[in-house]
């Protein structure tokens, strides 16, 4: 399967309350000629960033996945990028925020 072009297309940061649960950002992503929307950018307890993807809920309790990356390798290509772009986005703020001062 050949490697399809994917980018960031918004990011909205989530509010105080939900930051308090660890949620950062709701994001949505260009891949190939797709929007992705949905996708959930968290800070586990232990500091780690990880994504989470859209899913529905069953009569069950069960979680389904809408759309997810197809292999681990895949997974890791898009987080390596969103985490790249989300330190270059902190870098940034944190010049702007030393500028004010």
């Amino acid at each position: 399967m050949s490697e399809q072009t994917f980018s960031i297309r918004t990011w909205i940061r989530a509010s105080d309350s939900d930051a308090s649960d660890g949620l950062i950002e709701f994001l949505s992503f260009f891949v190939g000629d797709l929007i992705v929307d949905n996708v959930t950018l968290r800070r586990t307890r232990d500091g780690r960033f990880v994504l989470s993807w859209p899913a529905r809920t069953d009569k069950q309790g069960r979680k389904h996945s809408s759309v997810r990356p197809i292999t681990d390798e895949a997974r890791q290509r898009i987080e390596r990028q969103v985490f790249a772009e989300l330190k270059q986005r902190e870098d940034l703020d944190a010049r702007q925020e030393a500028d004010d001062a």
